[in-house]
């Protein structure tokens, strides 16, 4: 006698309609990944600028938490920007049921929802430390949510199971 593995059975949700905003939906979702991944794309930046700075001190400029965060702050914008449009670019290509099928999708994945509010918590944090000790300058406040939802992203990635896909 085979056992089938047991697929996972979907909330009986009544107030969820994929159709309602469904381009606005998933625009945001693109959006939020789109500074996900801008976020963690300035981490290695901030890294080599602090070899560069500490093994040719005369040659670079010094490595500062104020030009960390702003490296930070910059990546995270350019990434949200230019993914935002190319993925906009995309969505326009789908027809309006790939564009419910795809909402519907991404908001019964435990996963994404997982993983959005281990960035969004991070971003808060992350800013709010930073406000707190560099002060409320535009580059420091992004540059510490950048940080912070790079973080998040890393933690959640780390603590993940199995279950906790990331595929939608």
């Amino acid at each position: 006698m085979s056992k089938k593995a047991s697929q996972p059975q979907l909330p009986a949700e009544t107030d969820f309609d994929p159709s309602k905003q469904a381009t606005a939906q998933l625009m945001l979702h693109i959006a939020q990944k789109a500074s996900q991944v801008g976020s963690l794309a300035g981490v290695p930046l901030v890294f080599a600028q602090a070899l560069r700075a500490s093994f040719s001190p005369g040659a670079a400029p010094p490595f500062t938490a104020a030009a960390a965060l702003r490296t930070l702050a910059i990546t995270a914008a350019v990434g949200t920007v230019t993914l935002t449009t190319l993925g906009g670019v995309k969505v326009a290509g789908l027809d309006r049921d790939g564009v419910e099928d795809r909402v519907y999708r991404i908001h019964y994945n435990q996963g994404v929802q997982r993983c959005d509010r281990f960035a969004n918590g991070g971003a808060l944090i992350g800013g709010g430390i930073v406000t707190e000790v560099q002060g409320a300058r535009p580059s420091a406040m992004f540059g510490g949510m950048a940080a912070g939802t790079a973080l998040g992203v890393l933690m959640f990635a780390t603590a993940a199971s199995k279950r906790d896909t990331m595929r939608t």
